[in-house]
C-alpha cells in the first residue's frame, strides 16, 4: 500500500488525495494531477481536483470501497463488519441487512452496529492520547542541568524541532500565511495551535466570519476550519450556522474521562469463577474457567461477531440468536485472606467438579470429550 495512505489526516483520507503544492496526489496509487491545468476524460475538461476525484471513482471505486477492501491488518475490521458497513452504506434497514447477510437476527445486527460504535469512540480516544503524548513531548521541560537560563539556552530539542517546523510551515512567520497543510498529525497539530489563536474566546462567529479569519491563512480555508473542528479547537452547531472556541479541547476531556474509568476500574473488585452458557431450547451448556466473571459480556460480543472459539455453540448462536441462550455463575471461587495460592489450579479442580456433575457433553454440551473427567 501507498505511503501517502498512512501519512494521510483523516480529511484527507476522506477526500482521497492530498494537496502539496500545486500537485494533487492520490492516496490509493499515487497519480498525479496538478492545480491550473486541464485534463479531458471523455469528451469533457475537468480542473486537477474535481479529475482526481474522478480517477479515484472510476480506477478505485471510490475510497469507501477502497478502504474496505483494504486487509485486517490495515483496518482492524473482520469480514462481516466489512460487509455491514458496504450494505448499511446502500441504505438497508436492520432486516434488509440481516436477510442480505444471512446472520442471526436482526438484534445480531444492532450489536454489531453497536461494535463498531465501540471501535469508533476507541479510535478517537486512541488519535487522542497519541496525539497528546506527542504534544507532552513537545513541551516537555529538560530534564536535568544547569541554570534556567543555561537549560535555555541549550533548548529541549524536541522544542527546537518544532520551531523549526513551524518557520518551514509559516516562512512568514506565524502571523503571516500557511505554505501548505501538514501530510502528519504532529505539524498540523502544531499549525491548529497557532491558528486557534485567530479566535477569541466566549465570541460567536458565523460560517463566513470563520473562512474571512482562515482564508488569509491558506487558500483552502475550508480544510482549515473542518481541521479545526475534526481536532476540537472550534466547536460548531449542526448547521454550521455558529462556530466558537473550546476552551478545552473535546479530545483532553475524553481522555481525562478514560483516565478516571481506569482508576474505577483498578477498585472493581475482580472474581473468579466457572460460568456456563445454556442453550434455553434443548438445555445444552458449555461449561468455562475465568479469572474474571465481569468479562462475560466480551464472551456475548464474541459471540454475536462469529469470533467464539467453540464451533458448534458459535453455529447454534448464529441459528437461533442470543435470546435463547443464558449465561449463568454457576460458582465464584473462595480465595484465602492468607497464605499462598494457586488460582490457575484451584480454578481448573473446581472446573472439573462442574463437569463431573453436569456431564456437558456429547448430545447434554458443548465441552469436548477430551474433558470429559475419568471414571
Amino acid at each position: 500500500m501507498s505511503s501517502l495512505l498512512f501519512e494521510a489526516t483523516i480529511e484527507e483520507l476522506k477526500l482521497g488525495f492530498r494537496r502539496e503544492g500545486r500537485r494533487r496526489l492520490c492516496l490509493c496509487c499515487g497519480f498525479e494531477t496538478e492545480a491550473g491545468l486541464v485534463y479531458p476524460a471523455e469528451g469533457r475538461f475537468y480542473e486537477a481536483e474535481r479529475y482526481m476525484e474522478a480517477h479515484i471513482e472510476e480506477e478505485h471505486g471510490g475510497m469507501l470501497r477502497f478502504l474496505l477492501a483494504l486487509d485486517r491488518s490495515a483496518t482492524g475490521l473482520t469480514g462481516t463488519h466489512k460487509r455491514l458497513l458496504e450494505l448499511s452504506a446502500q441504505g438497508l434497514s436492520d432486516d434488509q441487512l440481516q436477510k442480505e447477510m444471512g446472520i442471526g437476527s436482526s438484534s445480531t445486527i444492532r450489536n454489531h452496529r453497536f461494535a463498531l460504535r465501540e471501535k469508533e469512540r476507541q479510535a478517537r480516544l486512541f488519535l487522542a492520547v497519541m496525539e497528546l503524548m506527542a504534544a507532552q513531548g513537545a513541551k516537555a521541560a529538560p530534564a536535568s542541568g544547569g541554570s534556567g537560563v543555561a537549560a535555555g539556552a541549550a533548548g529541549n530539542p524536541k522544542e527546537k524541532h518544532g520551531r523549526e517546523e513551524l518557520a518551514s510551515l509559516f516562512p512568514l512567520g506565524t502571523d503571516g500565511p500557511l505554505s501548505r497543510y501538514p501530510s502528519r498529525s504532529k505539524p498540523l497539530k502544531l499549525v491548529l495551535d497557532v491558528i486557534a489563536e485567530h479566535f477569541a474566546y466566549g465570541e460567536i462567529y458565523t460560517e463566513q466570519q470563520v473562512n474571512d479569519l482562515l482564508e488569509p491563512v491558506y487558500a483552502d480555508y475550508a480544510l482549515l476550519r473542518r481541521s479545526l473542528v475534526d481536532y476540537g479547537y472550534l466547536e460548531r452547531k449542526k448547521d454550521g450556522s455558529e462556530y466558537w472556541r473550546l476552551a478545552r479541547r473535546k479530545e483532553d476531556d475524553a481522555v481525562d474521562r478514560r483516565k478516571e474509568l481506569q482508576e474505577l476500574a483498578k477498585e472493581i473488585k475482580v472474581e473468579a469463577g466457572i460460568y456456563c452458557i445454556r442453550n434455553l431450547k434443548n438445555d445444552k451448556r458449555l461449561v468455562e474457567s475465568t479469572p474474571n466473571l465481569k468479562k462475560l459480556n466480551g464472551l456475548k460480543l464474541s459471540l454475536d461477531m462469529g469470533s467464539h472459539m467453540n464451533r458448534q455453540l458459535q453455529k447454534d448462536w448464529t441459528a437461533i440468536g442470543e435470546d435463547s441462550f443464558a449465561f449463568e455463575v454457576l460458582e465464584k471461587l473462595k480465595r484465602p485472606e492468607t497464605g499462598p495460592f494457586d488460582e490457575k489450579r484451584e480454578l481448573k479442580k473446581l472446573k472439573e467438579k462442574w463437569l463431573q456433575e453436569l456431564m456437558p457433553f456429547g448430545d447434554r454440551g458443548y465441552n469436548s470429550d477430551k474433558e470429559r473427567p475419568e471414571e
